[in-house]
């Protein structure tokens, strides 16, 4: 019998990666990169010939004058480089988790080295001499950092570091003007090196669905990224224009027509055990579902309701202007079909 796999890395963190990457070299392209890194990190950004974008950054960066603290960032346009489409990581199987590119363990362990020596420039910065690394940090505070690095091995420990390291080093970038070359790279390794099974899919007997606008591409394009991050299938759907979502609708009073909300079931086989979950509620509630960096994403809700339902409100009204193409509704595809009521 074949062992079900975790993914090494999931999609979404590939994308953030992605993206981040993008911003980083747009931003570093006039002092690291030459003029060409422009064009380069745009194709890094936009996903267009990426590996051979993003060894053409490492190309014109060597050929520039790169320094110490942008060795992260180089380290992770060499990781992206050779790094392989996210479905070839995302074995299902043992033979899959051994063989493949480097394998599970590979990956992992390769992450958290590239993220343990990005740190290292955070411990050495109060001793180098100038010229080779500006000091930006207390030794004190960039040795908390190695002994939260070393944390992340820790299972029960894993998530509160995670998240303790990425404040510390974010608040830092923010604070010291020499500090954010190098906690940018770090930031995003450290997209890399959170572990889906630090935050697995919730376990109870809870049905949720959430209800979205069945016309609205963009919450078409945020389902089928719930789907791909959602290896549990917990986590089912419906449209909003639906008979199960019409039916669900009318009992609670709710809006039938005119949809300028998500609705998020959280038990679709006893609706009146729990209420449903409206806006920017129901979104984060939807994102808790299937863990991983999702459920990262979904401690956002600590921030205040009036300000999240106010940037849900402000891309409601404009969602029109981003609709992906139409390419057919999610439940279309039959690997998916078994997760939308009807």
């Amino acid at each position: 019998m074949i062992k079900p796999a975790s993914p090494v890395f999931t999609p979404l963190q590939l994308a953030s990666v992605r993206v981040g990457l993008g911003i980083c070299a747009f931003a570093r392209f006039g002092d690291v990169w030459s003029g060409a890194g422009a064009v380069l990190s745009a194709a890094v950004l936009l996903g267009i010939y990426r590996r051979y974008a993003a060894a053409g950054l490492i190309v014109a960066g060597l050929a520039g004058v790169p320094v110490a603290a942008d060795a992260p960032l180089f380290a992770l346009f060499v990781l992206f480089a050779v790094l392989p489409e996210a479905d070839i990581l995302r074995g299902r199987g043992e033979r899959q988790e051994v063989g493949g590119a480097l394998g599970f363990r590979g990956w992992r362990m390769g992450v958290w080295g590239v993220l343990a020596g990005g740190h290292l420039f955070w411990l050495a910065s109060a001793w180098l001499p100038a010229g080779v690394l500006r000091p930006v940090l207390p030794a004190p505070l960039a040795t908390a950092h190695l002994v939260l690095l070393a944390l992340l091995a820790i299972p029960p420990a894993s998530v509160p570091a995670w998240l303790v390291l990425g404040v510390m080093t974010l608040g830092e970038a923010l604070l010291l003007h020499g500090a954010w070359p190098v906690a940018l790279g770090l930031l995003l390794l450290q997209i890399l090196s959170l572990d889906v099974r630090w935050l697995p899919a919730r376990d109870d007997a809870r049905r949720p669905v959430l209800l979205y606008d069945g016309e609205c591409g963009l919450c078409a394009a945020l389902v089928r990224r719930l789907l791909r991050e959602d290896d549990s299938g917990r986590l089912r759907f419906s449209p909003l224009q639906g008979p199960a979502a019409q039916v669900y609708l009318r009992a609670r009073g709710l809006p039938t027509a005119d949809f300028d909300s998500l609705v998020f079931v959280p038990d679709w086989e006893r609706p009146e055990s729990l209420e449903p979950l409206l806006r920017s509620a129901g979104a984060f509630a939807a994102a808790d579902e299937p863990g991983g960096i999702c459920r990262v994403l979904s401690w956002l809700r600590i921030l205040p309701r009036t300000w999240t339902d106010a940037v849900y409100r402000g891309v409601a009204r404009v969602r029109g202007v981003f609709n992906p193409p139409r390419v057919g509704a999610p439940a279309d595809e039959l690997a998916w079909e078994k997760r939308f009521l009807r």
